[in-house]
C-alpha cells in the first residue's frame, strides 16, 4: 500500500497526538486490525476508520 501526505499536517499531526503518520501506517500491516466506514466524518468523499496497534515483524 502506498501512503501520501502533507507534510504541515504530518507536523501538525505529530504535535498533536504524538505518533508520526510514518508509524501510523504500520497499524495497517497488522492482521488483527479492524477497518470499518465511517460516513460521519465526510460526507463528501468516502472515509474509513482503522483501529488497531502498530506492527513490527522480527526477523
Amino acid at each position: 500500500m502506498k501512503f501520501e501526505w502533507d507534510n504541515s499536517k504530518a507536523t501538525a499531526n505529530f504535535k498533536k497526538h504524538g505518533v508520526s503518520f510514518e508509524e501510523a501506517q504500520t497499524v495497517f500491516d497488522n492482521p488483527l486490525a479492524v477497518i470499518f466506514r465511517c460516513a460521519a466524518h465526510s460526507i463528501n468523499e468516502y472515509r474509513e476508520i482503522i483501529i488497531g496497534n502498530r506492527y513490527e515483524v522480527s526477523y
